[in-house]
């Protein structure tokens, strides 16, 4: 039997997701919540990698949250870049 998961989206608050970029390696996924006009919440983790160095986040992290940096699920997701320490 399939199960289907319904998201429901509370008119103009989104999940805000920040993603290592690298399957966990670096720090575990993090979710906050922000409301579409809002600031966007930031990150709070540390930002390491053994044998890298942050670069930035990907898409750059928008000042303010809006529903057209959402995907097709309705979140907004930032995914960490590393450049490789020589």
């Amino acid at each position: 039997m399939k199960t289907k998961r319904l998201f429901i989206r509370l008119s103009g608050r989104y999940p805000i997701i920040y993603d290592d970029g690298c399957e966990g390696d670096a720090f575990g996924k993090e979710t906050l919540s922000g409301v579409e006009g809002e600031e966007t919440p930031s990150y709070k983790g540390s930002l390491s990698r053994t044998g890298y160095k942050f670069t930035g986040w990907y898409p750059a992290v928008q000042k303010y949250v809006s529903g057209d940096d959402a995907d097709e699920n309705g979140k907004i997701v930032y995914t960490a870049t590393w450049e490789k320490i020589k």
